[in-house]
This record gives C-alpha cells, structure tokens and sequence, in this order.
C-alpha cells in the first residue's frame, strides 16, 4: 500500500507540473510566428545575388577544391541544424570532377534531368517575364546555364522568381549546383543537399533573427517505393558503380494464386522528396526540388533503361512544357508567384503522392501477412507430421517473422518522423504561424483563398498517414507476439529433441553394458 500511494503522489505531482508547464507555457504572443510585413516589399539584390560563393572564397585566398568550400566553408550563416556533409562526400567520391561535367563526360553530357524555369513580374499577375532554358538540361547543360547571370544578363528577363527541379540528384547534378550557387543562397542550398542525401526528415518555415532578412520553406519526405518486378535486377539507376539509394528485393503473397505461383516479387526502392523554397521578399525566391525518380524507371525488351538516357533531341522543350513539374497536374501558364502559395500548392501535391505510395505498401503488408498465416499456420501444421518436417516449418516461420519485423522497424521509423515534424509544424508555437495571414491578403484573393484549401487539405493528409502509422504498428504487433510463440515452439521443441538424444545415449550405454556383462560382445 505505501508503494501504491506513493506513486500516485508522483502521478499527480508529475499532472500538476505539466498543467502548470503548459499555462506558461505561451505567456506572450512573441512566440507566436508571423510574416514579415519586409517581405511585402520589392528589394534590390541585383549586385548581391549574381557572385557564386566559390567565387566570392576564392577571392579571399582560399585555394581547395570548389566542391570543398561549398561543402565546408560558411560561406553564409547556416539557418537550420549543422549540415552533416560526410554522407555527401562518400557518395560524390571516386565520382565525375568539375572538368568531368564541364566538357560533357558520360552521364553528364547525355542524361537531361535538370527543368528551370526563370521569370519575374512587379504586379506579380500574369505570365511574367520569362526566361527560357530552352530544354531539359543535362548537368553540363545545367552548369553553363547557371553561370549566366541572374541580374542583368544583357536583354534577358531578371531571375526573380527561379524554379529548379532535378529528377534524381547524381554527382554530377551536384557539382553544377555547388559551384554556381550564389553566395547569399549557398547555406540554403547546402542544407537541401545534405538533408536528401542523407534520407531525413523535415517540414518547417524559418525566418532567422539576424542578418538580411530572409526565409525558408522546406519538406523533404523519405519514403519507400514498392514496384512489381518480372526478374530480379531490373532497373535501378546507378551513378559511377554505385546506386542512389538502396533497392532490395521483395517476396510477397498474394490473395490472387495463379498456376505458376502463388507469389509475386517486388522491388523495395528507399526514395525520397525534397522542396526547399529560399527567398527575400514576395518577388524574389528561388526554388530547389530533388525527386528520386528511380522507381518509376522502365524496361524495354531489351533490358534497356527507359528515361535513365535521353540524348539532346530527345529532351523536352521548356517551350513544350505546359506542366510545371514540380506540381504535377497544375497548369505551367496560371503561374503562382508568391512564396507561401507555391510552397502550399507543391506541398499538397507531394504530400499526396507521397500517401498514395505508403497505402500501396502496407497493403501488400496485411495482405501478405495474412496469406501466409493461412498457409503456414506455424501453431497447427496440417501439411507436415513428422518431426523433422515439423521443425523445418518453425525455423522458416521464424525467419520469415524476423525478416518482416526488420522492415516494419525501417518503415515505421521513416513514417513516424515525417508525421512528427508535422505535429511540430502544426503546434501552438509552430511554423504554421507564418501562414495564418493568408486568408486576410487582400492583394491577391484567389491565390490566398486557394491557399488555404491547400494547407487544409494537407493536414487531412496527414491524418491519413496517421492511420498508415495505426496499420504499421499493429502489424509489428502481431508480427511480435508470433515471435514470441515461435521462439516458445523451437525451445519446447528443442528441448524435446535434446531429452530425445539423452534417452538414446542412455539406451546404448546400458545395452552395450548388458551385452558385455553377459559375454555376448
């Protein structure tokens, strides 16, 4: 009894401390975040933002490797967690050099995966002022373009607004990006590249307290892409002998049996999302998507890789292009200029396709395991009566469970971080709080309005994805008690066999000594 009371002493001490922790929690507005009213208001960044920051150390006196000072130098204040670089530079080693994608080597030269779309407008209506590309860039197509000037490049329309989208972020990609990155967007774009590198999550707004006033708006989404495959070793877009992003393959069973098999073979691809929007004001942003687009990769008749390779004539003409791809779906021409809007309306659009991708995975999940408890039902075997038959079941059961807990562990991991950096995201205090003007905007209704509709419509994803989650964790439920029973039956059963073997051993012993008492050996 002292125990029990003191431990409800402790429970409700521990209730009283967090009630009075929460109602001090937000004594003052200030942690409340809102929208800089600067940020309505066009500024001059024509003689700031045309210097790469390679270029700007170099003139310094440093004298390393470009992608080194990029990756390494604070070239500009960092507005997020310290960038882990390390992953970046094993997956860049041993690839292409600058020189490499300068002069169009290999990949660099022949896989167009770069779209950018330049324009500007002073009412923010409109088409704008556009700038075309011309076509779908391969990384050294990529590099000379960047090169030109954003500001005053002759009779070309001024950059303001900047989109850039890469299918696939490769070595060579990489290097374009890093040495042609202006000096005030270079920590913006090094965080980007470290964080899709390095598979993570994160779903934030930030507006840092010092220096020239600026904002970020990122997510990057880490998923898993489950594709139906005919053969094992298909498509899997490589980069220098190494992959992007790790592939396995996959075995599961269906409820659909055919007479060739009753089971169907996938391949797992670890893929991941990533939007970052960087800007000063209203009118001037650029945007950086990564997308991992391996997945989605064909094969022909004769095994060759559809969309890994095009060649020059091939590529689209941004001309041609009447989708912006990095809101599928949404007409390229009805342009959305303002920061927030454009980084709502993509982030609709991918947090959905990001749903669609882990739905498809967890039913192949409960569908698989609920077909192989029907044919394999560990507890009651029908099919198998001997001993050693018995035994084989169990052990393949039990791998089986181990090898599904495994990737329920991985996938609950990813899942589960993207839907807490939402919860933090949607939090008294949180970033959501840069948005809450939008419906009061009265210069550009329409777009504040739909907006709205898309931050309402995100959130309803997520509560979707809440429910993956649930579906996840009472498979890794399920999937734990089975271990434990299967564990329990290979120790019984061990057991058995090891007082089985103690038996025999003790038979002969005595039946040889018998044997030898009576002289018949």
């Amino acid at each position: 009894m002292p125990v029990q009371n003191t431990r409800r002493k402790q429970r409700k001490l521990t209730k009283r401390s967090q009630t009075t922790h929460e109602s001090k929690r937000f004594p003052l507005q200030c942690f409340e975040n809102s929208w800089y009213n600067y940020f309505f208001t066009h500024h001059d960044l024509s003689r700031n933002d045309n210097i790469p920051a390679v270029e700007v150390k170099r003139n310094l006196g440093v004298s390393r490797d470009q992608l080194e000072i990029f990756l390494e130098d604070e070239v500009a204040d960092d507005l997020g967690s310290p960038c882990e670089t390390d992953q970046v530079k094993r997956y860049i080693e041993g690839g292409p050099s600058l020189e490499d994608v300068e002069n169009a080597v290999g990949d660099a030269g022949t896989r167009p995966a770069a779209w950018i779309d330049d324009r500007n407008s002073s009412l923010l209506i409109g088409r704008g002022s556009v700038r075309l590309c011309g076509e779908f860039l391969t990384a050294t197509g990529l590099l000379k373009y960047l090169k030109q000037p954003r500001y005053g490049n002759d009779d070309k329309p001024d950059a303001e607004r900047r989109l850039i989208y890469i299918a696939d972020l490769t070595p060579e990609m990489i290097l374009a990006l890093a040495v042609t990155v202006p000096l005030l967007q270079a920590s913006a774009l090094r965080d980007a590249i470290c964080k899709h590198v390095s598979f993570r999550s994160s779903i934030r707004i930030h507006i840092p307290s010092h220096g020239t006033h600026r904002f970020q708006m990122e997510f990057h989404l880490p998923f898993f892409a489950l594709r139906s495959v005919s053969s094992s070793g298909g498509p899997s877009l490589k980069t220098h002998g190494k992959p992007l992003r790790d592939v396995e393959d996959l075995t599961l069973l269906s409820q659909i049996r055919t007479r060739s098999a009753d089971q169907e073979k996938y391949r797992l691809y670890k893929a991941h999302k990533s939007f970052v929007l960087y800007g000063f004001d209203e009118w001037q942003y650029v945007v950086w998507v990564f997308e991992d687009s391996q997945h989605d990769l064909v094969e022909d008749e004769d095994n060759r890789i559809l969309g890994a390779e095009l060649d020059g004539d091939s590529a689209m003409s941004c001309e041609e292009a009447d989708e912006d791809p990095i809101i599928r779906g949404h007409d390229a021409h009805k342009v959305i200029w303002r920061p927030r809007q454009y980084f709502l309306k993509a982030f609709e659009m991918h947090i959905r396709e990001f749903w669609e991708e882990w739905n498809e995975l967890v039913d192949k999940l409960e569908v698989d395991k609920q077909e192989y408890k029907k044919r394999y039902p560990f507890t009651s075997s029908k099919k198998t009566r001997s001993s050693t038959g018995r035994g084989e079941e169990l052990n393949a059961s039990f791998h089986w469970t181990l090898q599904r807990m495994d990737l329920l562990t991985k996938f609950i991991d990813a899942l589960s971080g993207t839907i807490s950096q939402w919860d933090v995201f949607i939090s008294c205090d949180g970033d959501v709080g840069y948005l809450r003007d939008l419906d009061k905007i009265t210069s550009a209704p329409p777009e504040s309005h739909h907006a709205i509709q898309s931050l309402r419509s995100i959130n309803e994803t997520f509560k979707r994805l809440e429910d993956i989650l649930k579906r996840l964790l009472s498979l890794e439920r399920s999937l734990d008690r089975d271990f434990f029973t299967l564990k329990m039956l290979l120790s019984l059963k061990g057991n058995a066999a090891n007082e089985h073997s103690t038996f025999i051993t003790n038979l002969t012993t005595w039946v040889r000594f018998k044997r030898l008492s009576t002289g018949d050996l």
